[in-house]
C-alpha cells in the first residue's frame, strides 16, 4: 500500500509540477504571438512582480511547513496565518504601485496577476497539509487540472478578445474555484480543525520570519536584472530577456518535482538518521546536476531554433545569451537544494546574510553591466550573481550537514 502511495505521489506530482513549470512559459508564448513582442515585456514584468508578491503572501513557505516534524504550530494556524499574511500583501503591493510611474495599462496588469496569484497562495497552505499527511498526489490532480483549463481558457479569451485583461480574469476566476471546490474541501477530510484564532500569531512570525526574509531576497535578487531592464531599456528588450530567460526558469522549475517529494522524506532522516539523510542528499544533487547538464545540451542544439519557432521571432543573435544563462540556472537549481538543506538544518540566519550581502553585489555588477553591455549586461549578471550564492552556500556546507537536528 505504501508503495502504492509513493508511486501515486510520484506521478501527479510530476504530471501537476511539469504543466506549472512550463505553464509561464505557455502564457509567454501566447502573449507574444498574439499581442505581440511589447505586450511580451509588459506580461513578462508584471509576472515577476506577481512572483515577488507570492513570496510575501505566502510568508514563510510551504518548506517551513512541512519540515515542522515537531508540529510546533497546527495546520489550523498556518491557514488563518496564511490568509491574514496574503490579504496583507494584496493591499500593500496595489498601493505600492501605484507610486511607480507606469501607465494605466502596465499598472493594471500588474494588479490582475497579483490577484490571480493570492489564490495561489492560499492553495499553497493547503497544500502544505496534503504533502505533511503523505498526501501529495492531491497537490499534484490540484496543479495539473487547474494550469490545463487555465490555460486553455486563456488561450480561447486572448485570441477572440486581443486584450489581457479578460485571459488574466479568467485565470483568477478559475484558481478561485479550485481553492474553493478543490483545496479546502479535500483539506477538510484530513485535517477538520475549526476555524478559532490563535493566540500564537507573533510566535509563528517570529518562527518564520527568516525564512520570508530569506526567500523574499532570493526572488528578489533572481530578478534583478529584470529591474534595471525595466528601467533602462525598452519592452521588447524586456520581452526578449523574459524569453530567453524562460527556458532557464524552466530548469530550476523541473528540479522542484524531484525535491518536493523528498522535502518530508530529508527532514524525517535528518531528524533519525544522519547516514540515510547525506545519501539522500548526494543523490538528489546527482539528480539535478544530471538534469541542468541535460538542459544546457537542448539548449545548445535546439534551443534558438525552438525559440524561433514557438514565438515567430528571429532571436538567432541570442545563442549566447541562452546559454550563460542557463549555466546561470543550474546553480540556481542547486542553491534551491542548498535552501532546502540549510531549512531543514534551521540555518536560515546564514541563509539571510549570503542573500543580503549577494543582493548588494548583484545591484553593484548588474548597474554597471546593463548599462555599458545592454541586454548581454543582464545576462551577465545573472549568472554572476547565481554562482556567487551557491559560493557562499558551499563555504560552510561541510558544516551545515552535519549538524544534528537542532532548532535555531
Amino acid at each position: 500500500m505504501k508503495n502504492k502511495t509513493l508511486k501515486k505521489d510520484f506521478i501527479w506530482n510530476t504530471l501537476g509540477s511539469l504543466i506549472h513549470a512550463f505553464n509561464s512559459l505557455f502564457f509567454l508564448i501566447i502573449v507574444t504571438r498574439i499581442n505581440g513582442i511589447n505586450n511580451s515585456g509588459i506580461f513578462s514584468y508584471a509576472f515577476t512582480i506577481s512572483n515577488i508578491f507570492l513570496t510575501v503572501a505566502t510568508f514563510g513557505g510551504r518548506n517551513y511547513q512541512i519540515t515542522d516534524s515537531k508540529k510546533e504550530f497546527n495546520d489550523n494556524l498556518y491557514k488563518n496565518f496564511r490568509y491574514i499574511t496574503t490579504i496583507i500583501s494584496l493591499l500593500l503591493f496595489t498601493l505600492l504601485f501605484l507610486l511607480f510611474n507606469y501607465s494605466t495599462y502596465k499598472y493594471l496588469i500588474i494588479v490582475l496577476l497579483i490577484v490571480v496569484r493570492s489564490f495561489e497562495s492560499i492553495s499553497d497552505v493547503y497544500f502544505g497539509i496534503f504533502q505533511k499527511n503523505n498526501k501529495l498526489y492531491l497537490v499534484g490532480i490540484s496543479l495539473f487540472f487547474k494550469n490545463l483549463l487555465s490555460l486553455i481558457i486563456f488561450v480561447i479569451t486572448d485570441y477572440i478578445f486581443k486584450n489581457l485583461y479578460v485571459p488574466i480574469i479568467c485565470w483568477g476566476i478559475i484558481n478561485l474555484a479550485f481553492l474553493i471546490f478543490f483545496d479546502t474541501l479535500k483539506s477538510k477530510n484530513i485535517s477538520n480543525e475549526k476555524f478559532k484564532l490563535e493566540k500564537k500569531y507573533k510566535e509563528i512570525f517570529n518562527k518564520t520570519l527568516y525564512f520570508f526574509l530569506f526567500n523574499f531576497v532570493s526572488i528578489f535578487i533572481i530578478n534583478i536584472p529584470r529591474y534595471f531592464i525595466d528601467f533602462y531599456l525598452s519592452d521588447e528588450l524586456q520581452g526578449i530577456y523574459g524569453i530567453i530567460v524562460m527556458p532557464a526558469t524552466m530548469t530550476a522549475l523541473l528540479t522542484q518535482f524531484i525535491l518536493q517529494p523528498y522535502a518530508v522524506k530529508l527532514s524525517e532522516s535528518n531528524k533519525n538518521d544522519t547516514v540515510i539523510f547525506k545519501n539522500q542528499v548526494k543523490k538528489i544533487f546527482m539528480y539535478t546536476i544530471f538534469i541542468s547538464i541535460i538542459c544546457i545540451l537542448l539548449a545548445y542544439l535546439f534551443g534558438i531554433p525552438v525559440l524561433n519557432l514557438i514565438y515567430s521571432l528571429n532571436l538567432n543573435n541570442y545563442k549566447y545569451y541562452l546559454l550563460l544563462v542557463m549555466i546561470g540556472s543550474s546553480f540556481y537549481a542547486l542553491n534551491n537544494l542548498l535552501n532546502l538543506i540549510y531549512t531543514i538544518k534551521r540555518k536560515t540566519r546564514y541563509q539571510f546574510i549570503i542573500y543580503i550581502i549577494s543582493i548588494v553585489l548583484s545591484l553593484i555588477i548588474t548597474f554597471f553591466l546593463v548599462n555599458k553591455y545592454s541586454l548581454l549586461g543582464g545576462v551577465i549578471s545573472y549568472l554572476l550573481t547565481m554562482f556567487i550564492i551557491f559560493i557562499f552556500y558551499i563555504i560552510k556546507y561541510r558544516k551545515v550537514i552535519n549538524l544534528s537536528y537542532h532548532k535555531e
